[in-house]
């Protein structure tokens, strides 16, 4: 039975960026920056909105994103070596063919749409920010010719 983009997609992900592990992390980073700038503005009150949470996932993508983004940089590389028989890249996704890089690309577009849809609804300055990063991001990418 041949795998759909999905299936290979969760695959992908379940081996190379567990979201047991990804997901909490991600959180856990999140909260300490916000709480933590909370607590410096001296409030006593410590709170999370809607907004954070919209933060927090933010964090758990833009992990992930960069977890893709290096996928595509070391690719050939990885192929190379695990087909050459080195055990620390012979089981990967990519290396075995369980994910194609084709498959990566779809992961990558669809984390950037969720990102900008999540965050479109900051206020115009932070968001004017965030998306000039991921223009950045972008344009370094092709730079280094890893977008496909």
């Amino acid at each position: 039975m041949m795998a759909t983009t999905a299936s290979r997609i969760w695959n992908y992900v379940n081996v190379m960026a567990p979201p047991a592990a990804l997901i909490p992390a991600g959180i856990i980073k999140f909260l300490a920056l916000y709480l933590g700038f909370q607590a410096l503005t001296g409030k006593t009150e410590l709170n999370i909105s809607p907004g954070a949470w919209a933060g927090a996932v933010t964090m758990v993508l833009l992990i992930l994103l960069t977890r893709v983004y290096d996928e595509f940089k070391d690719a050939e590389a990885d192929i190379r070596l695990g087909k050459a028989g080195d055990p620390r890249y012979a089981d990967r996704p990519i290396v075995t063919g369980a994910v194609l890089i084709e498959d990566i690309a779809v992961l990558r577009n669809g984390i950037i749409i969720t990102l900008l849809l999540l965050n479109v609804w900051m206020p115009f300055p932070l968001f004017h920010c965030f998306s000039s990063s991921i223009r950045s991001t972008m344009s370094l990418a092709k730079a280094l010719h890893i977008l496909v």
